[in-house]
């Protein structure tokens, strides 16, 4: 049975403020639900179905399992075995990033946001562009996310994203604040981050929880990565990594992730053999469902195919790059 604690026991409050219950529930199609609103009802009518099939919106976890590895379901289960009410905060406060990854969109980087904005070669907003149709950002969220604070203070799990969370200034409010309440010791922190912030300076708010969890997404090397994600530079993300891996306290763990898609599906091995050079834990996400003509297998179909050299060519012009560098079957 496919159940997970999460209905139960979690919240996942995007950029938007809307609520799902966890990060990689997909919720295309779902009206979207506030805190304010009666979000349980949903989530536990979700629950509910869950415990006889998958659902739609869990594809990523079934993917996962699937392929015989650990999904997010998994992990949730085995975290809140034991818990009562909610315990996991996943906080996505706000867009803000310096990146304006291919995979990402609007919704998820201010960066991304300013491109689809901008007026194309005809004078006109980007409006071709995979990710020009999004969920707007309100200012609400992010204001009144500190107003969340007296209802964590029995968390368990305190889950910062973003955006870049390295750069949201109500991230670090609310890491202070856990500490000043006398609640961080038991609380595991968990922060996924693109690596371009040198976090060796927080390493005095991560001495005071349980637990820290840097995620750092790193999906290829040099080039490579540079172009799956605009904007980065390949020195500075890799020198941050390792000075902080040498620097963490002795409570926080780093941990490397990639996600597979159509440009880096070859070259997964570089970037996991970086890792072990360096003695870093790495990982491979579930591949990539998300825009779908970045899906590894996307060559092999004439549609997807056809997008894809559509929309990166679009990005290319926009970057000044080329796509053909980086996609082998086009030989």
């Amino acid at each position: 049975m496919p159940e997970c604690k999460i209905f139960d026991h979690g919240i996942c409050i995007g950029p938007t403020g809307a609520v799902r219950p966890c990060c990689a529930f997909m919720t295309a199609g779902v009206p979207s639900m506030y805190f304010e609103e009666d979000w349980k009802t949903r989530h536990q009518t979700w629950r509910d179905r869950s415990r006889d099939e998958w659902l739609k919106q869990c594809i990523e976890c079934k993917q996962s399992e699937d392929m015989g590895d650990e999904s997010l379901r998994h992990y949730y289960n085995r975290e809140l075995k034991y818990a009562e009410g909610i315990k996991y905060w996943d906080l996505k406060i706000n867009n803000t990033c310096n990146f304006a990854c291919r995979m990402c969109d609007p919704t998820s980087s201010s960066i991304w946001k300013q491109i689809a904005d901008k007026d194309d070669v005809n004078g006109k907003p980007n409006r071709t562009l995979h990710r020009h149709y999004h969920r707007p950002i309100t200012q609400k969220w992010h204001k009144e996310s500190l107003d969340f604070l007296p209802l964590m203070i029995d968390a368990s799990h305190v889950k910062f994203t973003g955006g870049e969370p390295f750069m949201i200034p109500q991230v670090r409010k609310i890491i202070e604040a856990l500490i000043d309440m006398d609640v961080a010791s038991a609380v595991h922190l968990q922060m996924i981050t693109n690596g371009s912030h040198n976090i060796s300076q927080w390493n005095k708010y991560f001495k005071e929880f349980k637990q820290v969890n840097i995620s750092i997404s790193l999906d290829a090397m040099g080039k490579r990565y540079e172009y799956i994600r605009p904007h980065s530079s390949w020195e500075v993300v890799s020198n941050n990594v390792l000075e902080w891996n040498s620097t963490k306290p002795s409570n926080s763990h780093i941990w490397i992730t990639a996600l597979p898609m159509i440009l880096n599906k070859n070259h997964m091995h570089e970037i996991e053999e970086w890792c072990s050079t360096h003695n870093l834990p790495f990982g491979k996400a579930s591949p990539c469902i998300n825009p779908r003509f970045l899906r590894v297998n996307a060559w092999e179909d004439p549609e997807l195919r056809a997008e894809f050299i559509d929309q990166m060519t679009k990005l290319d012009n926009i970057h000044g790059t080329d796509w053909r560098e980086f996609v082998e079957e086009t030989a």
